[in-house]
């Protein structure tokens, strides 16, 4: 397989590991965004957590949340974004979430996009009918 996930985390390509378990391995990202930005790689390689089982999901969760938890302990950010990117703005395609400290001199990811109400109302609405 040419993905460079699954080769980093066959130790193909050189990491540097915080955190491994059987279903995923955090790593320091890198080309951070931000000082201690990790990814959180599944080790199934699925290209978007939906993709993957909910057992695997709730447990990336609590991941997540430890390692949220010792990022903000170690480096003592003013906060923290949770990301996982899927189709047009994944750049690799294996499901992984970033966790990006942000502080006040390094704002990491800023959202821009302005919608109106009614472009919020219209996705409210498309969303709603998928969901019931």
């Amino acid at each position: 397989m040419d993905c460079i996930f699954c080769k980093i985390l066959n130790g193909d390509i050189p990491k540097r590991s915080i955190y491994e378990d059987d279903v995923c391995e955090v790593i320091m990202d890198a080309f951070p965004a931000t000082d201690g930005h990790v990814l959180i790689v599944l080790k199934e390689h699925v290209e978007s957590l939906d993709q993957a089982s909910d057992e695997t999901v709730a447990h990336v969760a609590k991941v997540s949340k430890r390692i949220s938890s010792v990022i903000k302990a170690s480096l003592n950010p003013d906060g923290l974004t949770t990301v996982e990117n899927s189709g047009l703005l994944q750049e690799i395609p294996h499901a992984h979430i970033h966790l990006i400290p942000t502080y006040e001199n390094q704002r990491g990811l800023e959202f821009t996009t302005k919608a109106n109400g009614e472009d919020i109302d219209a996705k409210f609405q498309a969303i709603l009918a998928e969901i019931s």
